[in-house]
């Protein structure tokens, strides 16, 4: 078998942000397999752009590489003909993460779930969940990760964060109420839940009450969400969904009927070929303004950078691809423009006297249509009509009386 290739990487390991510092645990518990979950396809058309299950793998393990991971620990399975690939990938996780603990046997039974609780390091503060092979970090931005770790924090020993299959959580607005950070004043959406995921940040508390007692009776637990068995079970804790996408299905989200464009299925970031690893970056790019379909990421608004007002719309066409709700959407452009409060209103102001917007709106929900292409359509509008009116837009956002009403 010949060396993996060998590609250049920042390696994990202690990663501080501002002035704190986080230990976040990583524990992986997956089985590469091509024998389905369901007889029927539950995700719809598009679906797994990468055939491959290892590619898919290979993907989320090169996409988490960059969070600020203290220590890992990986329990992998490899089925059929999957089995050939377990010295190339377990050799990609040393390189990524020299100081894993790797064992040849993913967690399926109470007992191994239970052990795997005992060797969290006393100091860690978030366990970083992954039982899904084929959820990726697509964030452009660690930072704004981390930022949403520390928010967690706040929420005390027993709090699960929500980070993946984002166009679903943030649309379940009816069981949550959005709050706004005491550190970072970042906009969260905060409700209860009694469920685990199986890709989530958990506080060590928690994952380690959830194998407290023996709840299986002898039944296999592949994942603490089902698929298939026993479920973990709790008393209600605080569910904490951020304002953004941090990771996402890469088959998407049809089991859900979500086959809007914008959070559809997308492409491993890694595949293996002749026994070699390739890397190749996602396409990211407005889907707002796309003229083809060549993007597979919206370029979302972060931190590391000043964003764009089509970034914010993209981020408002994911978070309603599932849903529209007009609350989420006002947290999440407040998210963005916090600092010009001012010119927030005026974007408000601007939508919600567009008669176009209702006009549609009240079309789709009297024909119950989705709102695939309405909300791109309609949002087009919208900043087309924006950037034709800028001027005018910075004139109103200038009045005095406008400044003293919301200062900046």
């Amino acid at each position: 078998m010949s060396s993996p290739l060998c590609l250049t990487y920042m390696v994990s390991g202690e990663s501080s942000y501002g002035d704190s510092q986080l230990n976040i645990h990583l524990i992986v518990s997956v089985l590469l397999t091509d024998t389905p979950l369901h007889r029927t396809n539950i995700y719809g058309p598009i679906v797994s752009l990468t055939k491959s299950k290892v590619d898919q793998f290979l993907g989320a393990l090169h996409s988490m590489h960059k969070l600020p991971l203290k220590s890992q620990d990986f329990y992998l399975s490899f089925d059929g003909n999957y089995k050939v690939f377990q010295n190339l990938v377990c050799a990609r996780i040393l390189e990524l993460y020299p100081n894993a603990r790797i064992s040849n046997q993913r967690l399926y039974k109470f007992e191994d779930w239970k052990s795997s609780s005992l060797t969290i390091p006393n100091q860690t503060d978030l366990v970083l969940l992954q039982s899904n092979h084929d959820h990726v970090f697509t964030h452009e931005s660690v930072a704004d990760f981390y930022s949403f770790c520390e928010d967690l924090i706040e929420f005390g020993p027993l709090v699960l964060g929500e980070i993946s299959s984002w166009p679903e959580y943030i649309s379940n607005s009816r069981k949550g109420d959005w709050r706004i950070s005491r550190k970072n004043q970042n906009h969260l959406q905060v409700g209860k839940c009694v469920y685990s995921d199986g890709t989530c940040l958990v506080s060590p508390d928690l994952y380690k009450s959830w194998w407290s007692v023996d709840f299986t009776d002898g039944k296999k637990i592949v994942r603490p969400d089902n698929p298939f068995g026993p479920s973990v079970q709790f008393r209600a804790v605080n569910r904490v969904v951020p304002a953004t996408e941090f990771f996402r299905h890469l088959d998407g989200y049809g089991h859900i009927d979500l086959n809007n464009e914008i959070a559809n299925a997308i492409p491993s970031c890694c595949t293996v070929k002749n026994n070699t690893i390739e890397h190749l970056e996602w396409v990211r790019g407005s889907f707002l303004l796309a003229k083809n379909n060549f993007i597979d990421l919206p370029t979302l608004p972060n931190s590391s950078r000043q964003h764009s007002f089509q970034e914010i719309i993209d981020l408002i066409l994911l978070g309603c691809s599932y849903r529209v709700n007009f609350r989420n959407i006002y947290h999440l452009v407040a998210q963005n423009e916090s600092r010009h409060v001012h010119k927030r209103i005026v974007y408000f102001f601007d939508i919600f006297t567009n008669a176009l917007f209702w006009k549609e709106l009240n079309d789709a929900f009297r024909r119950k249509l989705k709102f695939k292409s309405i909300l791109i359509r309609i949002t087009y509008k919208i900043y087309r009509g924006y950037l034709a009116q800028q001027s005018r837009f910075k004139k109103i956002a200038n009045i005095k009386w406008i400044k003293k009403i919301f200062p900046k």
